[in-house]
């Protein structure tokens, strides 16, 4: 918990921004929520894919740190901000080029015209975001939860502010609508990445690992440490949130109204799943420590307390959910949207019942990714999430006519079944390890 709390309140924050987000651009209407909807669901594609690569880090540096390697940790973090600001480029140029496939993706018009100048900003932000993350990694790697977490909070703090003033005007400042939340996020990104970059150069301790970065030269068996491990966590990351994005493109073959209820819900949805990522954070860093301590026995009990943690926590979330389905959505939109309330509001109890199932996968991965497997379980998240999930999703909407709740509908399916795949898993692994058949 100790671990856990610093980073799930980072990732609180992070989310608590997307909700102003929300609640601000849906008070200009349905059409600009259902735009930044669609532009944010795309967006996600690349973009978690370029943070969970991200992810790989805190693996390595979690098994470096416990075994006392300090040089290895320097060449970790160097060559990773190189690493990581590089896919940053490739993304954010991938991400522009992908601009004129909007009008294809049987979205109403007006709707992506919303979505495509407000694309063009958070596109940009995907460089910051990458260096941010980056170093964010490495410190919760060695078991520093808070800096990232201070820093992240400020970030965010700023970053609703600034949404206000350039949303809807202020100061002096002209509105610039839902533009202005995309430009607002770029610089709050930017801002974060200088703040944590100026805090560990200033901390004697941590000055170490930049030490020689003025010569720096790409370290070939690093990168490829990096890219080994960060990849597949980069896919897994990709296949779970395309899942989700791809449901919500879906969504928006429903209409503008249900899109924007989705986006509602889908928000409410991944804030208690943040929340719960923090014990993941803690358990990849728990276990990759413990692991390079070889303490199997140890690294056993470990995974199973953030097992159980992660469960309780989602209990409650699932009982809040359930309960206060018909209030919560009406924070989000103006009085006139009703409808998109109501929407919201039938989503929302689904996915009190897949609580359990979303902390169960996440816990599981979570600790895989602390024994260093990531290979097999990426293959596993290709089944549930793109095999079983998605055409569950439109099984469920359009062949069974369930409408929105049926899209959550295959959610619910993939989530569970990734959940148990990754609890299998993980079990058979630290079994072994503990009896010394590793």
């Amino acid at each position: 918990m100790l671990l856990a709390i610093p980073v799930s309140l980072g990732q609180v924050g992070h989310m608590m921004t997307g909700m102003a987000d929300t609640a601000m651009v849906g008070q200009l209407g349905k059409t600009e929520l259902a735009g930044v909807a669609f532009a944010t669901n795309v967006f996600m594609f690349l973009f978690i894919f370029g943070i969970g690569l991200s992810i790989g880090i805190t693996t390595l540096v979690g098994q470096a740190f416990g075994s006392n390697n300090k040089l290895k940790c320097r060449s970790l973090l160097q060559q990773g901000l190189f690493f990581y600001g590089l896919v940053g480029l490739v993304l954010t140029l991938l991400n522009l080029t992908s601009i004129p496939l909007f009008p294809y993706m049987g979205q109403e018009a007006d709707v992506v015209q919303v979505a495509s100048p407000f694309y063009i900003y958070i596109s940009i932000s995907v460089l910051p975001v990458m260096a941010f993350s980056g170093l964010k990694q490495f410190l919760e790697g060695m078991g520093k939860t808070v800096p990232p977490m201070v820093i992240s909070l400020l970030g965010n703090l700023f970053n609703v502010g600034l949404n206000y003033v350039l949303i809807f005007g202020a100061f002096g400042i002209e509105a610039m609508g839902v533009n202005g939340a995309a430009v607002a996020t770029l610089i709050a990104r930017t801002l974060m990445f200088v703040g944590l970059a100026v805090y560990m150069y200033w901390d004697l301790e941590l000055r170490y690992y930049f030490q020689g970065i003025a010569k720096f030269k790409p370290d070939w068996v690093t990168l490829s440490e990096l890219g080994k491990v960060g990849l597949p966590i980069g896919l897994q990351f990709f296949m779970e949130v395309a899942t989700f994005a791809l449901g919500a493109i879906m969504m928006g073959w429903l209409g503008k109204v249900p899109q924007s209820a989705h986006q509602i819900a889908i928000t409410l949805a991944a804030t208690t799943f943040l929340a719960a990522s923090g014990i993941g954070t803690a358990a990849t860093i728990m276990l990759s420590n413990l692991h390079g301590q070889r303490q199997y026995v140890q690294l056993r009990k470990a995974g199973y307390a953030a097992y159980r943690l992660v469960l309780l926590f989602m209990v409650f979330t699932a009982i809040g959910f359930a309960a206060f389905s018909d209030i919560l959505p009406t924070y989000f939109i103006n009085e006139e949207d009703y409808e998109v309330a109501a929407i919201a509001s039938g989503l929302l109890v689904v996915a009190a019942l897949f609580q359990l199932s979303d902390g169960l996968q996440m816990i599981g991965i979570s600790c895989l990714r602390g024994l260093g497997d990531v290979e097999v379980p990426m293959w596993m998240a290709l089944v549930c999430y793109w095999v079983i999930a998605l055409p569950s999703s439109y099984i469920f909407a359009f062949v069974l006519q369930l409408g929105p709740p049926g899209i959550w509908y295959g959610y619910l399916t993939g989530l569970t079944l990734a959940g148990v795949a990754f609890w299998v898993r993980f079990n058979v692994l630290t079994k072994r390890l503990a009896l010394g058949k590793n």
